[in-house]
């Protein structure tokens, strides 16, 4: 609308045997729209976590709700609310 959009960027890393991060960033653009992310999906998840928490920059750790799939090795991440304007990080304990 009006030329205005949001470019973010998504980047899963491997921090440890123990620890993985999921980082959520806002790259370009002037859109204020309150839009967030409702889901996660992360395929190729080898172990269940044991605790999943996202980071926002105006927020202490909070904790998330997630399933894991250990057939499909998928990891489903449940609304961690975090605007598509802002940055924030998903810490994965395994």
């Amino acid at each position: 609308q009006g030329g205005q959009f949001v470019k973010a960027s998504f980047n899963y890393k491997t921090e440890s045997k123990t620890a993985a991060v999921l980082e959520g960033e806002h790259i370009d653009g002037s859109y204020t729209a309150k839009n967030w992310v409702e889901r996660v999906v992360v395929r190729g998840v080898e172990n269940a976590p044991k605790k999943v928490e996202i980071t926002r920059l105006s927020d202490p750790f909070e904790p998330l709700q997630f399933s894991y799939d250990r057939d499909s090795k998928v990891l489903t991440i449940r609304k961690p609310e975090a605007l598509l304007t802002s940055s924030y990080k998903i810490h994965i304990e395994f």
